[in-house]
């Protein structure tokens, strides 16, 4: 590699990550102040997973429609483009005033945050050629969303009751608007210049071809598709959980579930060196399974009542939980054309939270039904059929 192509990768992921930190963690807000949502709108648990669902059933839509950007335009100025979306849903969140003003905040932000991951992952997946290399690198950029995350939901409560809940909307609207104009200013003339010394990288699909391959997309699809689908299980309602089942308010509720983020974005910046010593497969159904024993064990209800215990197990489930995400990103390269990597992340992206929509309203019905609860039952049963699926996938040689 020369060191053309090495400055290019790292201003790539620089880029990345001045992106990614604030469009993750501005997701964390509705599901941070929920509780304050629930009770200031008269909501139910139906009506909050539906108001989750209309985030992520943007996403399905946009996702697809990015991708497909990212292989015919300049990938980083799509990023730049949807986080000025994201800087326009935060200042309707902060002066909406009904339900409905929420729901259409919603999309918007979900609108501008489909920009972000198919373009981040296509740049990224092409300036990497080597299998663990590309692994690690997307585990870097992932954790950078995952400490933007840890930040909102260690802040958000406090600052919800205390200046109230549309502050934090308004405060990750100006950061937004401010990492835009760092890029414009100081990243995207030089990220240009590079890019056009660089030769496109011509990889091919892999040999195997048939029913084999077709199994392994098969396979590949579903532990992806449920991923999803544990993912939003505890970011929507784990914050509803803990103030419900373990009588914190929304402020301590958000420090024990930061530590969940943050041990997620240590667990997706050192997946590339645990991938390294076990391998794909052997890491995602170990993680799968463990994840899966961590939800079982917030069903007890001796658990419920002790904070102490519940914030070990929300760390642990963290870094399980995340550290999945860089190999599957790190897989989805077998599957594409270099010059056709877009549409895939943008399809693949779009089903990740497809699962997600799909588990969220059926988390919340649940709930309506039989308390709380019953969505970590979910999420055992999602990750168990996340693990047989990563079972059968082949292991990934560089």
């Amino acid at each position: 590699m020369d060191r053309g192509e090495i400055g290019f990768g790292r201003t790539v992921l620089r880029t990345s990550i001045l992106f990614h930190w604030v469009t993750d963690a501005i997701q964390a807000l509705p599901p941070a102040v929920s509780p304050i949502l629930k009770r200031t709108f008269g909501l139910s648990y139906f009506q909050l997973g539906g108001l989750f669902g209309s985030f992520l059933i943007t996403m399905v839509c946009f996702q697809v429609i990015a991708g497909w950007l990212a292989d015919r335009a300049d990938e980083s100025d799509l990023m730049a483009f949807g986080t000025f979306l994201v800087f326009c849903s935060c200042i309707l969140f902060a002066i909406s005033s009904s339900f409905y003003h929420l729901i259409i905040s919603n999309v918007i932000y979900g609108i501008g945050a489909s920009y972000y991951h198919p373009s981040a992952y296509t740049v990224l997946s092409r300036a990497t050629k080597d299998t663990i290399r590309r692994t690690k690198t997307m585990g870097f950029s992932g954790s950078s969303g995952d400490v933007g995350n840890f930040i909102a939901f260690l802040s958000t409560g406090a600052l919800a009751l205390r200046f109230g809940w549309k502050v934090p909307f308004l405060l990750w609207g100006i950061l937004s608007l401010l990492m835009l104009l760092i890029y414009l200013f100081f990243l995207r003339k030089r990220l240009h210049a590079l890019k056009t010394q660089l030769v496109p990288q011509k990889m091919a699909l892999p040999q195997k071809e048939g029913q084999s391959r077709k199994r392994q997309v098969m396979f590949f699809l579903i532990a992806y598709f449920v991923l999803g689908g544990a993912y939003r299980t505890f970011v929507n309602f784990s914050p509803l959980y803990l103030t419900k089942n373990a009588n914190l308010t929304a402020d301590y509720a958000g420090i024990i579930f930061s530590g969940f983020v943050l041990a997620g974005a240590t667990g997706s910046a050192v997946s590339g060196f645990i991938t390294e010593k076990f391998g794909i497969r052997k890491t995602q159904v170990g993680q799968y399974l463990l994840v899966a024993a961590l939800f079982l064990c917030l069903t007890h209800s001796s658990v419920q009542k002790r904070p102490p215990l519940l914030f070990v197990i929300y760390v642990l489930s963290g870094f399980m939980l995340y550290a999945i995400y860089p190999t599957i990103y790190s897989i989805a390269s077998r599957f594409s054309k270099s010059t056709e990597r877009g549409q895939f992340y943008g399809q693949i992206m779009a089903l990740s939270f497809f699962g997600g929509f799909v588990v969220s309203f059926l988390d919340g019905k649940l709930a309506d039904l039989y308390g709380i609860t019953i969505v970590y039952f979910v999420g055992v049963i999602v990750c168990i059929i996340g693990a047989i699926s990563a079972s059968q996938l082949d292991e990934e040689r560089s």
